[in-house]
């Protein structure tokens, strides 16, 4: 009967976190790790797991629950709407709290969390941030702040951040990305700012940030390549401006990006053209992604000049597919040399502009609408295609 009063009085955690606490008191077990939550320890590995997540939680579980040794927390998946109090553990490493229904974090929320060093807050419902919601957490390396609707940043929001090395903004209409928000991570090796809703970048932007490596621009209003911003990334190596609203790439598009190894510029429906020199500054390009462009038909001849020279780096992988384009000229690209060379599903024109392609060998060549081209003679001045299936 007091169960079921109860029941009518509180909501189900406080329900759940009454029982465990009378648990706790009787028992040797920990509370969470009674009832509710799923507990590993991994002692040959060095760590505790406690999985409370999809378990319908609406708060934070007391910290004094948690097991002393707890090095890993996951309460993603529940039904958490605020961090309302400073959370403190000695040992806690890793914790995730992405995937519930968080609009507000208190000042100092994580300021008793000395050992974190992986923060996942995404998809949340987190608009607005204080100076000082990331007070404590000096040894963090991972955090993911994707998915959460912030739309500003405030300047000393990421202070403490010297040796963080990973970074997600994604999906927040952050509209304006400022240089203070970088200018400690002096360890960022990869940063996330797909589908932020910015148009332009500070050419300083990553002035300070001297070891990123992966830059993800995908899904943003760039109209043309923000190439000032980009080579302040002195160690850049992978770059992705997919679904941008670019509509050519010309020779100073990605001028001095000399660090760069992969390119990826997918599903952009306003590129038409890539213009004579455009990649050509790239010298230690390796794999160049350029995919479902539809209304892509163009590119110059030289658009790889200098990148197959003896004397310097070749690319490696080239993928074309799903362009809109008709022909490539045979000095463009010397296939013999390319590991992955693909140019399916695009609307060739199969005359003899394209026999040359025919000699590329075949299990390096990615063309199913190409790939078993023959071309028989109808009279001296015709060859016409004859596709083998």
């Amino acid at each position: 009967m007091a169960l079921k009063f109860l029941s009518k009085t509180m909501t189900t955690t406080s329900i759940i976190l009454l029982v465990l606490l009378h648990i706790s008191l009787t028992n040797a077990v920990n509370p969470l790790c009674a009832a509710v939550c799923v507990c590993e320890n991994f002692e040959e590995e060095g760590f505790y797991k406690v999985d409370c997540s999809r378990v319908y939680l609406s708060i934070v579980p007391p910290v004094d629950d948690w097991p002393k040794n707890i090095t890993h927390m996951d309460l993603s998946a529940n039904n958490i709407t605020a961090l309302d109090f400073e959370l403190s553990h000695d040992s806690v490493q890793v914790l995730d709290l992405s995937h519930n229904h968080i609009s507000s974090v208190v000042q100092y929320a994580f300021g008793g969390l000395s050992k974190l060093t992986y923060l996942n807050l995404a998809n949340n419902k987190i608009k607005r941030l204080d100076d000082n919601g990331f007070y404590g957490l000096d040894h963090l390396k991972s955090l993911n702040l994707s998915g959460n609707g912030m739309d500003f940043m405030p300047d000393g929001l990421f202070y403490n951040f010297i040796g963080l090395q990973e970074l997600s903004l994604a999906d927040n209409p952050l509209v304006h990305i400022d240089p203070i928000h970088f200018n400690r991570m002096i360890n960022l090796r990869w940063l996330d700012l797909s589908n932020v809703d910015v148009y332009i970048l500070p050419p300083n932007l990553f002035h300070t940030t001297g070891q990123l490596e992966f830059l993800d621009l995908s899904a943003n209003e760039f109209y043309e390549v923000p190439t000032d911003a980009l080579r302040s990334a002195k160690s850049l190596k992978h770059l992705r401006l997919n679904e941008n609203a670019l509509e050519f790439l010309a020779k100073n598009s990605f001028k001095k990006l000399q660090t760069l190894e992969v390119l990826e510029l997918n599903n952009m429906d306003h590129l038409k053209e890539v213009r004579e020199g455009a990649f050509s500054d790239l010298i230690n390009l390796r794999t160049l992604e350029m995919k479902f462009n539809r209304h892509l038909t163009t590119m110059h001849p030289k658009a790889f000049e200098g990148l197959f020279n003896q004397s310097r780096p070749t690319l490696q992988e080239l993928d074309l597919e799903g362009n809109h384009l008709h022909s490539l000229d045979k000095d463009m690209i010397p296939c013999a040399r390319i590991a992955k060379f693909n140019v399916q599903r695009n609307p060739w024109n199969c005359d003899c502009t394209m026999k040359w392609i025919t000699s590329c060998e075949l299990q390096r060549l990615y063309a199913a609408d190409l790939r078993y081209i023959t071309f028989q003679i109808v009279d001296k001045y015709l060859l016409l295609p004859v596709l083998q299936y």
